[in-house]
């Protein structure tokens, strides 16, 4: 087979990234349901989002992006993460999270334990804007094993709030495990 050139991709008005992510194994499968959601099912999870949202592979700390028409999820892995406890994961996860752009004068909320409606132990909480919207919300899910699963979703305006929330609650409710 003849090599692919990255200005060969641009000639033809192919994006070479777009090339590169289209070429890759997924690494997870896709079940579509009934009512316009899809199941992924990964080795190390299962979780239920809007159909037509694209799904990325895994990178190797076990990091997800899911991208969709008014937001994204996002969803990362972390084996024995829960053995340090509750408080070290939420300032972890702060460290990461305040670092990213567009973070200056966010500020995070205090973090949750809550019980999921698959029987999870689970941490929750936001980061607001500046004008103090809950621009990020995040769910980490504790396994028996300690394994976490943090989950994520980015609101990008009020606009898409609504809809956005309501999609990542239900990514909430069916995430599972493995």
């Amino acid at each position: 087979m003849d090599a692919i050139c990255h200005e060969c991709l641009v000639e033809h008005g192919v994006n070479p990234i777009a090339f590169i992510l289209a070429t890759q194994t997924a690494d997870f499968t896709a079940v579509k349901l009934k009512d316009g959601f899809q199941r992924i099912e990964t080795a190390s999870y299962s979780i239920e989002i809007p159909q037509g949202w694209e799904v990325e592979k895994e990178m190797p700390w076990g990091a997800r992006e899911i991208s969709g028409p008014t937001g994204g999820f996002s969803a990362m892995t972390g084996k024995g993460a829960a053995k340090r406890g509750w408080e070290q994961l939420y300032q972890t996860s702060l460290y990461f999270i305040m670092r990213n752009p567009g973070e200056s004068g966010s500020k995070a909320t205090p973090y949750k334990i809550v019980k999921t409606k698959q029987g999870y132990e689970a941490m929750s909480f936001s980061v607001l804007s500046k004008e103090g919207f809950a621009k990020s919300r995040y769910m980490i899910l504790r396994a028996k094993n300690d394994d976490i699963l943090a989950l994520s979703v980015k609101v990008p305006s009020q606009q898409n709030e609504k809809d956005l929330v309501k999609a990542f609650d239900r990514l909430v409710v069916t995430a599972k495990l493995k």
